[in-house]
């Protein structure tokens, strides 16, 4: 079970299949594909799992923004993928989606890791 659900994602980013470039059916798959995503970035960096009906509000909302920043990046490099910056030069637009606000709202569900130390 996911900690969101496509139309919480939905209704923060008011996007649409078309918008997209998506069919609806399409669109519904990725998107699901999106929100796993979202949550195996969640899992890993707090090193554990919850199960569906307990997960943290918190930890909800930041599935459904980091699913909005995955839309938003695939948008963006679907629209442009290279920007201009100055006269001179261009950037590919990053691919950072995981960023330090969403991971600064994510530490107090981190888990410790475990240091073992011992004396010879």
């Amino acid at each position: 079970m996911l900690y969101c659900t496509s139309e919480e994602v939905m209704a923060m980013t008011k996007v649409n299949a078309k918008k997209l470039g998506f069919t609806e059916s399409e669109f519904q798959s990725t998107l699901i594909d999106w929100i796993e995503q979202a949550e195996n970035f969640i899992n890993t960096y707090c090193k554990k799992e919850w199960e569906a009906d307990k997960v943290p509000p918190a930890v909800k909302n930041v599935c459904i923004r980091l699913t909005s920043y995955i839309i938003a990046f695939h948008y963006k490099r679907r629209e442009d993928p290279i920007r201009k910056v100055n006269d001179n030069q261009v950037k590919v637009f990053e691919s950072d989606v995981f960023t330090d606000d969403l991971k600064k709202d994510l530490r107090p569900f981190r888990k410790a890791s475990k240091i073992s130390v011992f004396k010879i």
